[in-house]
């Protein structure tokens, strides 16, 4: 893999026009120019090409045999997970195509179906409740990313892959790390933060190796046994510990944003009382969250031939950033689209993806969110954002906060 192709560096890096607070913050004036005025162009300072409008970012996001997944470079995970030199370099379900792409996905594709996560139902309602309580008693001020949304999702991915409950604060810790941004967009902050990354992975992947060996001896009824059983002919030695730590960091960093995204939008909408009578449908809700503050809001693919798209040839090996949160708000798909309408039928957003590579844990991020959000909004009896200086999450693909400090009365 050939890591110094510009475009495949570009292709992480923030677009100028949105690199500062007021564009990651709010990048929807920008996304509604380009639409009109540029639907498909290559950016020279990035070297890649930007798609905007719902059509064609649905096209990119659905057609590997043009649009592929298969260089290992056009996600964050796989960059992250590959980034450690002592370890063999490995695919995982968001860097490999069809029939492959399948193979991988068979293996634990019932778990992540919403029959199955039945089974988890009480439990996530349990640890929602619990979590609640301690953020919220006493309180009048909290910060919800803090002590709400990072908390939950990182101890539900971490109790369908059967980890030790007394290893879960250690997760989280090597989650938020692993996926932390440089402290400055400066070389020196990148290699720091690079090298960090390297070290907190090999913890993961000797944790990992431990566990592993630990449920050949001693099978569980969770996933982790699962991956090690129906992978074993599948999957090398160091993809089933990648397989849990891509799992690890899917179910965990972008289930953050949502949440968080949908409790700004639910307050700055003003509809948290119909939302606490019932009168809004919290799942219909969160649907309506996914579309208007998208928390992943790029995917990348790399050209596997030539293609055409709104008039630009697009040349075979090119990096494409296909951006979801413009897709999400197309006047040409939505009626309406700036309009947050909980009510929506139907809702057609590309929030999980489209096609062969739709997010494997969409039901889980669903149910989740519907759990959490509805046990926070009972537990509180008024919520305002506390601050008009909101601070943003500085990524190169997933939308939302760096904290939410709220006022709430209980």
């Amino acid at each position: 893999m050939d890591t110094s192709k510009p475009g495949q560096r570009g292709a992480f890096e923030i677009p100028d026009e949105v690199a500062d607070d007021d564009g990651q913050l709010n990048p929807y004036p920008w996304y509604d120019q380009m639409r009109e005025r540029a639907p498909v162009r290559f950016d020279e300072e990035r070297s890649v090409w930007d798609v905007f409008r719902y059509d064609d970012v649905e096209r990119v996001i659905s057609d590997y045999s043009v649009f592929s997944s298969e260089s290992g470079a056009t996600n964050t995970i796989d960059m992250l997970l590959n980034a450690n030199e002592k370890t063999e370099t490995t695919d995982t379900l968001a860097s490999v195509d069809p029939p492959k792409h399948t193979e991988f996905r068979g293996i634990i594709d019932d778990v992540f179906r919403p029959g199955y996560l039945k089974r988890y139902q009480e439990t996530f309602e349990a640890m929602a409740e619990g979590f609640v309580e301690e953020a919220v008693t006493g309180q009048d001020e909290i910060d919800f990313v803090e002590d709400v949304a990072w908390t939950f999702p990182v101890t539900v991915i971490a109790e369908i892959l059967g980890v030790p409950p007394e290893d879960r604060e250690q997760f989280k810790t090597w989650s938020d790390e692993l996926v932390a941004a440089p402290d400055k967009r400066t070389p020196e902050a990148k290699k720091r933060a690079h090298e960090n990354r390297v070290e907190v992975h090999q913890e993961m992947t000797d944790y990992f190796a431990d566990i592993v060996a630990q449920r050949r001896d001693d099978p569980k009824d969770d996933l982790i046994t699962t991956i090690i059983e129906d992978g074993e002919d599948v999957l090398t030695e160091q993809e089933i510990y990648n397989f849990g730590l891509f799992l690890l960091l899917a179910g965990n960093v972008t289930t953050r944003h949502i949440l968080t995204n949908a409790i700004w939008t639910f307050v700055e909408q003003d509809v948290v009382d119909e939302l606490q009578d019932g009168s809004i449908p919290m799942d219909r809700a969160v649907e309506e969250v996914l579309r208007y503050r998208t928390s992943v809001h790029v995917v990348r693919r790399q050209t596997s031939e030539a293609v055409e798209l709104q008039g630009k040839t697009i040349p075979e090996g090119d990096f494409v950033v296909a951006h979801l949160g413009a897709a999400n708000r197309d006047p040409r798909q939505f009626d309406e689209p700036d309009t947050f309408d909980p009510t929506r039928q139907p809702n057609t957003h590309l929030a999980f993806g489209r096609g062969p590579h739709t997010c494997l844990g969409a039901p889980v991020a669903r149910l989740e969110a519907t759990i959490m959000l509805s046990a926070f909004l009972d537990a509180v009896d008024t919520v305002e954002i506390a601050t008009d200086d909101l601070e943003p999450f500085y990524g190169s693909n997933v939308y939302g906060l760096e904290s939410l400090p709220l006022s709430i009365s209980t």
